[in-house]
């Protein structure tokens, strides 16, 4: 008697070559659309860089923004995250500091939901010698420290972009700046590096819708951003209106003497680049 063929599961039955012909068809057509994924997925990753370059993201600007406009998180992983934490970012248009640039008058204009604070900063731009426009429409139905972070970020950047090389001006400056019986001492350095000494226990109140403690994040935001080392210090004071402000007339102060120039050309580094 003639042997029964042997069967393997459902695809070898009775030696059916049709159904392997089509079997091997399909498998073929579903390996060269798997290739043809692949191919295209490496060239994607060749083609679309993982990080946005500066260069792309100020063209970016230059299309949306106002001239002369900087945006806080355009550049640099921390104003990335601060750009990340608001909707609505600060929007900045500054002239460079008196020193570098005599014909300014040192207008300053702020808005930013807080009057208080659009005091603070005009008081930044009048009595640091910048012509300083500050506009920020940030998250103020939750509270006012993304607006006053991002602004740091932003008039800070700004400035760093100001000074440039910072070739012949002053680099370290410090004042004492008294309001009434509050009296702030500010040291800074133009250093190009970020580091922040804040000792100036105010009283946790609001002034109007500012709330006193966003002070701190504003000086270390904008120090970051400006890649300032600045030490600020309480020497007397009663009222949190008067220290607050007393400690942005003295950092603007210390700006404006810091940017000035002294005559000698060249960066005040020894290694020749701050």
């Amino acid at each position: 008697m003639r042997p029964r063929p042997r069967t393997t599961g459902w695809i070898v039955r009775n030696y059916d070559l049709d159904f392997l012909k089509k079997f091997s068809l399909v498998i073929g057509f579903l390996a060269l659309v798997t290739v043809g994924l692949m191919f295209f997925a490496n060239h994607l990753q060749h083609t679309i860089p993982t990080e946005v370059s500066p260069t792309a993201v100020k063209r970016t600007q230059e299309r949306i923004a106002p001239e002369g406009a900087v945006y806080a998180g355009a550049t640099g992983a921390a104003a990335q995250a601060a750009a990340n934490a608001s909707a609505s970012p600060a929007i900045v248009t500054t002239s460079p500091c008196s020193a570098l640039n005599r014909r300014i008058s040192g207008r300053s204009v702020a808005t930013t939901g807080m009057p208080f604070f659009d005091h603070m900063l005009q008081q930044l731009g009048t009595h640091g010698g910048f012509d300083l426009s500050v506009s920020c429409d940030g998250d103020l139905a939750v509270d006012g420290h993304h607006t006053v972070e991002d602004c740091g970020l932003a008039v800070g950047q700004a400035l760093k972009e100001a000074l440039g090389d910072k070739e012949g001006v002053r680099r370290f400056a410090s004042i004492v700046v008294p309001l009434d019986e509050a009296a702030v001492e500010v040291a800074l350095d133009l250093s190009g590096r970020t580091f922040v000494v804040h000792d100036v226990p105010v009283p946790a109140e609001m002034i109007g819708t500012f709330d006193t403690g966003l002070v701190e994040d504003f000086v270390r935001a904008f120090a970051q951003a400006a890649e300032l080392t600045v030490h600020v210090r309480l020497r007397s004071g009663r009222s949190p209106h008067h220290v607050v402000e007393a400690e942005f007339k003295a950092l603007a102060k210390a700006l404006r003497d810091a940017c000035s120039l002294t005559g000698p050309t060249g960066v005040p580094s020894t290694k020749g680049t701050l």
